[in-house]
């Protein structure tokens, strides 16, 4: 991500870090962001680093370097998606305990996209879940979706052997939701806004469904996260962001802010109206997404806000996420995922996150296309009116790479 519309032309380095990002075999130093210590943070000065992006233009060109299948589905609109850390039992055994499996709900085609370890990628079509509206996957398997008309469906589990399974004779429940947000997956616990718009407790290993136990009662909840005792609740339409402790078995108030307006060491002002999705880290560093600023809020414990970052225009196949909605954060190594329909991001905090591993980098040799890049930008050659996949030299190669399928 290099510049807003209105700055100057990227430059040869700014492109070389994008596209190096998608092709480096060491994305833990590289990313797509131009700055120092490696790629660093946007330009408007935020400690977020952006380190990968999954959208259907990528997909389409290096979607067959994991899949090995050259007709699999193409990946049409991201509706959802689940981080989960699978349990030993059924994960694979090349992914590090802080790796996470990243299931993609694509449901206007009724399918989900999968990673079954960093170098494989599966799919799972089902006419019965064409229009799900969410998908969540907790650590044994068990896999929760919203489905169209809004009703819990309980009827499909990943597996050990790497894939997703309906269960048979299975139909969906008359539990009504409008949302699925994670508290708990260790203990098959799960956090719904019911259709009285209320918040209720699920177990999803005895289907019990109790009122959380919270003061006060929030109102008009858009979204939630919970984390180590941390809960942060968007409320009156995400125009509230308000902040629990837990204990004793109840969340009680501990903070809360309505104004959200910030200016960066660079003079750049930022006053989100409202806040869609939320995310929370171990320590209580919360995360939110503003979809009228594109961007990414960051607060302290104390709520106040220390960072934005704004999503900024993109060379393909890169796209800038316009309009920020989901955000989750891998609980092990704390990575930000944040989508909109159409792209996927992975993002670090490079003030609050020392973890360097990073897990998603291609399966194959790079530096014919790193070379072949390199050169086109330093002779001129290179255009960008067209996708990186589309310019001379490295269409060839990749060509070659599904050429050895």
């Amino acid at each position: 991500m290099q510049c807003k519309s209105q700055e100057a032309d990227r430059n040869s380095s700014a492109i070389s870090l994008q596209i190096l990002s998608l092709f480096s075999q060491n994305s833990s130093t590289i990313n797509h962001s131009d700055g120092n210590n490696g790629g660093s943070a946007n330009l408007r000065g935020s400690h977020l680093v952006s380190k990968f992006q999954l959208n259907p233009e990528i997909f389409e060109n290096l979607g067959f370097l994991y899949t090995r299948n050259l007709n699999f589905p193409e990946l049409r609109r991201i509706q959802d998606f689940s981080v989960v850390h699978l349990n030993d039992s059924i994960r694979n055994t090349n992914l590090l305990q802080t790796d996470v499996n990243l299931f993609i709900l694509d449901s206007p085609k009724g399918n989900v996209i999968y990673s079954n370890s960093n170098q494989s990628i599966r799919y799972f079509h089902d006419d019965r879940i064409e229009n799900y509206k969410q998908i969540y996957v907790l650590p044994n398997g068990k896999i929760l979706f919203i489905s169209s008309d809004n009703f819990l469906d309980l009827c499909y589990t990943y597996t050990a052997a790497g894939n997703i399974a309906y269960i048979p004779n299975c139909t969906k429940t008359n539990i009504g939701a409008y949302s699925i947000f994670e508290f708990k997956p260790d203990n098959e616990e799960v956090i719904l806004l019911d259709h009285q718009k209320q918040l209720k407790k699920f177990n999803t290993n005895n289907n019990s469904l109790i009122a959380l136990n919270i003061n006060p009662q929030p109102v008009e909840v858009f979204s939630l996260a919970y984390n180590n005792g941390f809960l942060g609740i968007l409320e009156n339409k995400g125009a509230k962001l308000t902040l629990f402790s837990e204990g004793n078995g109840r969340f009680n108030f501990a903070n809360s802010l309505e104004d959200f307006s910030f200016v960066t060491q660079k003079g750049i002002k930022y006053n989100a109206p409202q806040f869609l999705g939320i995310a929370i880290n171990s320590n209580g560093i919360v995360y939110t997404t503003c979809p009228s600023e594109d961007a990414i809020y960051s607060f302290n414990e104390d709520l106040k806000v220390t960072d934005v970052y704004e999503f900024l225009p993109e060379i393909r196949p890169y796209k800038k996420i316009i309009h920020p909605h989901k955000i989750l954060i891998s609980k092990r190594n704390e990575y930000l995922y944040v989508s909109n329909r159409y792209a996927l991001e992975i993002l670090k905090d490079s003030e609050n996150n020392p973890n360097e591993d990073f897990q998603w980098i291609l399966p194959v040799q790079s530096d014919s296309v790193e070379n072949a890049f390199k050169n086109l930008v330093n002779s001129g050659g290179y255009d960008p009116s067209k996708s990186i996949f589309d310019q001379p030299g490295i269409k060839e190669i990749v060509q070659s790479w599904k050429g050895n399928l």
